[in-house]
């Protein structure tokens, strides 16, 4: 099923998945988003996706700086708008030429423009799933509507959604029939600028006291989105 698709999003620089995303999106003509999630560590991640890529960055095709820090709280407006600037400037350095842009939760991004100002597109995470009162086959245009009000709020430019997606597990709206019905409509209503979340599912989210997760979040759908299963 992966090779319907030709770009792949990573949200981090852990356990050396830059390099190993990287070298697989070569050899299978992809090209990947990559992204530093801990902007404390902005430094020390930027510099794990330059060694990454090497001297080659034809396969990416964006660099995040930050995946939702607004919305979890993790850094200021303005803390995140000089992370993003001080990673441009970083990567430019490098020979990286390409986008450089936040990811955030939709409503961050409308309440804050200056972010996507400072992004060289508007990245946003939206899943249709999370606004109750949306079934899943109106998933796609629920998406697009939030995608034209962030183009507004920033006044028209492009808009990447970089995570949208359906739980097939973990209550009684995430079911396997509502995931694939979201999901088509999504590919209905998008035939770019759409990452589809996500590849497989993330169990490592599941409860495990081991590991210090005492529930898993979201009311237990979190773990559950994986395109295939």
């Amino acid at each position: 099923m992966l090779g319907a698709f030709s770009l792949i999003r990573i949200h981090g620089t852990d356990c050396e998945q830059v390099d190993n995303v990287v070298a697989a999106a070569r050899s299978t003509g992809k090209k990947v988003m990559l992204g530093v999630f801990n902007i404390a560590d902005l430094d020390g991640e930027i510099q794990a996706i330059i060694n990454g890529v090497g001297n080659d960055w034809g396969v990416v095709d964006t660099v995040s700086i930050g995946n939702e820090v607004l919305f979890k709280g993790e850094a200021s407006v303005g803390e995140l708008v000089n992370a993003i600037n001080a990673g441009r400037t970083k990567l430019r350095a490098a020979g990286y030429k390409g986008p450089v842009v936040s990811v955030d939760e939709t409503q961050q991004v409308l309440d804050n423009p200056e972010v996507c100002q400072a992004s060289d597109y508007a990245a946003i995470n939206c899943h249709a799933y999370f606004a109750t009162h949306v079934n899943a086959p109106e998933a796609g245009s629920y998406v697009r509507d939030r995608v034209e009000a962030v183009s507004r709020a920033c006044g028209g430019k492009r808009v990447v959604v970089t995570e949208s997606g359906w739980p097939r597990a973990g209550d009684a709206r995430a079911t396997v029939q509502n995931h694939q019905a979201a999901i088509s409509s999504l590919k209905e209503a998008f035939s770019s600028d759409m990452y589809l979340f996500s590849a497989f599912d993330a169990k490592w989210r599941l409860p495990n006291p081991a590991l210090g997760f005492a529930s898993a979040d979201n009311g237990g759908v979190e773990p559950w989105f994986g395109l295939i299963f």
